[in-house]
């Protein structure tokens, strides 16, 4: 946490101290940087604002609930229909019955681990420990 207590806040500082440090280099540095290479770092400053912003942008849009429930129910019904689409393909009983179990186990099971990955904190069993892992400290 830094100014504000604002954990979103942290990348822009370090900005700011990235890009004072490198227009202060000509005080400190014995051999000062050529512009060329000052104007370099400047650059990668700006490509990491740059790709801060697109994950922020990404973080916070919402992702659309109907399109997600639309998703769900193709995914049953893709599923729920699958064995009357290759019972013909595969003659043999256990054989079908094998490849239906394993297609709909691991499709099912996909939506399960998105349904987790959506919200990954909490209070359930499988989720992040965020406040365990804060309080881990570095053993020396």
């Amino acid at each position: 946490m830094t100014v504000g207590k604002s954990n979103e806040r942290v990348p822009m500082v370090l900005t700011v101290f990235l890009r004072s440090a490198i227009a202060s280099q000509r005080e400190y540095l014995e051999h000062p940087m050529h512009v060329n290479r000052e104007l370099r770092l400047y650059q990668f400053v700006s490509d990491f604002v740059t790709a801060y912003h697109g994950l922020m942008k990404i973080v916070t849009t919402p992702f659309p609930f109907p399109l997600v429930q639309m998703a769900r129910t193709f995914l049953f019904l893709w599923v729920f229909t699958l064995p009357f689409a290759i019972e013909n393909d595969i003659g043999k009983l256990p054989a079908l019955v094998m490849i239906i179990f394993f297609v709909t186990y691991g499709f099912i099971g996909l939506e399960f681990v998105s349904i987790e990955l959506d919200d990954p904190f909490g209070d359930d069993p499988n989720d992040f420990d965020v406040l365990g892992l804060a309080k881990v400290r570095k053993l020396s």
